[in-house]
């Protein structure tokens, strides 16, 4: 009875989150329309539209977007990188900003590191549900994922893993392979990655290997090293990644 409470809990919490997603979603569409409309009967001057309506203020909304799904790193460093290329648009700086300050962005990632090794973990509790059945299927231990604009969590129960196929786009994917094994030799996760985050459970003794092709993204591994990874069992991570982050716990 108290995990069925739990579920519903977490069901009803997922709805509300979907809601909020999708209001936050049409009050940027009712923002975007009402900033056009202002520039085009000259209430909103052309500087200050092409700093509202650009590729730079998209990062920084994005980012904002995967921060409230309680993905801090990424998401400030999403922001990070649209408020860095706005400041000559707010501050009317020239051309020689670029060449004098883009090694800005090495400190601000510098930062970012440091800020996460000093700030404290939170536990988190090991059961994990299903948020969103209709974001994924399994079939005979294979797992495809195609996720938009939202959170999705799924544990393999799975006795083998036989791989997985993971879209996202805009939104973050939990995959947790803890209660299931390999099979002898190679196993793939195929990832098509954008603008997204996917956090993956992998027993410490899985030997994870990377041959992603990334656009200004990053792989974790943060697991403690074992020191007995089992050469004969690989899973292997390749595809592509853009303006993403992965994470190995």
């Amino acid at each position: 009875m108290k995990k069925t409470i739990e579920i519903r809990t977490h069901v009803e919490k997922f709805k509300w989150r979907t809601k909020i997603d999708l209001i936050g979603f049409a009050v940027i569409c009712i923002a975007v329309g009402l900033i056009i409309i202002g520039k085009n009967t000259g209430i909103i001057s052309e500087e200050l539209y092409k700093i509202l309506i650009s590729w730079q203020m998209l990062l920084v909304v994005l980012g904002l977007h995967i921060v409230t799904h309680r993905t801090y790193l990424f998401g400030t460093f999403v922001m990070g990188i649209g408020a860095f290329f706005l400041t000559p648009l707010i501050t009317g700086s020239n051309e020689n900003w670029f060449s004098d300050f883009w090694p800005l962005i090495f400190v601000f990632i510098g930062l970012l590191i440091i800020f996460k090794i000093l700030l404290p973990k939170k536990r988190k509790n090991c059961m994990k549900f299903d948020d969103k059945p209709n974001s994924f299927h399994t079939e005979n231990g294979f797992v495809v994922v195609d996720n938009s604009f939202s959170q999705t969590k799924h544990v393999v129960m799975d006795e083998v893993f036989k791989g997985a196929k993971i879209k996202n786009n805009f939104g973050g994917v939990e995959l947790d392979l803890r209660r299931t094994t390999l099979e002898s030799g190679n196993t793939y996760i195929d990832i098509d990655c954008s603008f997204g985050g996917i956090e993956m459970r992998v027993p410490n003794n899985w030997l994870v290997l990377t041959e992603l092709d990334s656009v200004m993204s990053g792989v974790s591994d943060e697991r403690p090293s074992s020191g007995n990874e089992n050469l004969n069992y690989k899973l292997i991570l390749r595809g592509k990644i853009s303006l993403s982050g992965i994470e190995i716990k």
